[in-house]
């Protein structure tokens, strides 16, 4: 009797066709380069900055350099206000003891000649001890790319503080961190990282030759805008303080070029993976 469940010989498939030699290559060359290959990008992964991680670099730096006797904070693209009032004093060069702010032609942290100062109390029409040096010599940035405000200081003493001053558009604010001289022989560095936390900042009231004080803290985050100006505010102060090495930091975005080599890797990989499940 004829097995009718018995494949018919013209249709029948060997259960182990024979190996083709060049597949057989191919397979076992694939089988080795394909974990090696994604080894070796785990190990770069680890050995190089991420491209993608946020980066920083410097975006805006003063360092009141390059000057010969003591010079007005205007030259470098500053401006100084002094009082409740916010007198003018950007001009102002050092001409006595109770001068109030200007450009000194002493040797700052870095070993160069020139950083900012103010002395006890100026020769102001309204002195007060209220006090900014702020400046918006460079373009303007957004807020979400900030990511710090360093500066350095050695003030007489090492009670008087200092607050981060911004401009976000046209409104200013203050943080509500204080920074003092630990030291008033050596430069002390100091780092404000930006955050826009309602309670890291207080609304500053100033308008140049108008008003100048401090308000309360926010009861909102910071508005969204950009960065139009930074500086360095006095609430009070009883000795002469100063600064240097004022730096604005802020996030680099990745080259679209970073992107398209990290697709390029990836889709290496991806195309080499699949090669191999075919033939195997």
């Amino acid at each position: 009797m004829t097995d009718r469940t018995a494949p018919h010989p013209l249709f029948s498939v060997p259960m182990n066709p024979p190996s083709n030699p060049m597949l057989t290559t191919m397979n076992t060359t694939l089988r080795s380069v394909v974990p090696s290959f994604a080894l070796a990008l785990g190990v770069l992964a680890f050995a190089l900055p991420n491209p993608l991680a946020a980066q920083t670099s410097v975006y805006y730096q003063e360092d009141f350099s390059g000057q010969t006797g003591n010079q007005a904070f205007s030259i470098y693209g500053w401006s100084a206000h002094a009082g409740s009032l916010a007198s003018d004093r950007s001009t102002n060069t050092f001409t006595g003891s109770n001068d109030g702010q200007f450009v000194s032609s002493g040797t700052g942290p870095d070993s160069t000649v020139g950083f900012g100062a103010k002395t006890f109390a100026g020769n102001d029409a309204n002195p007060g001890r209220t006090a900014i040096e702020w400046t918006a010599e460079f373009t303007p940035v957004s807020i979400d790319l900030v990511s710090s405000i360093s500066f350095q200081t050695k003030n007489g003493n090492t009670t008087d503080v200092q607050r981060v001053a911004i401009r976000i558009d046209t409104f200013w604010y203050v943080s509500a961190e204080t920074f003092a001289s630990a030291s008033t022989t050596v430069w002390n560095q100091h780092t404000l990282t930006f955050t826009t936390d309602a309670s890291a900042w207080l609304n500053l009231d100033f308008v140049p030759s108008s008003s100048l004080a401090e308000g309360v803290v926010l009861t909102s985050d910071l508005p969204s805008g950009n960065l139009t100006a930074i500086g360095l505010f006095n609430p009070t102060h009883t000795n002469t303080y100063r600064f240097d090495d004022v730096t604005l930091t802020t996030l680099t975005i990745p080259e679209p070029s970073t992107f398209a080599a990290l697709g390029g890797s990836t889709a290496l990989v991806c195309a080499l993976f699949l090669r191999r499940r075919r033939t195997v």
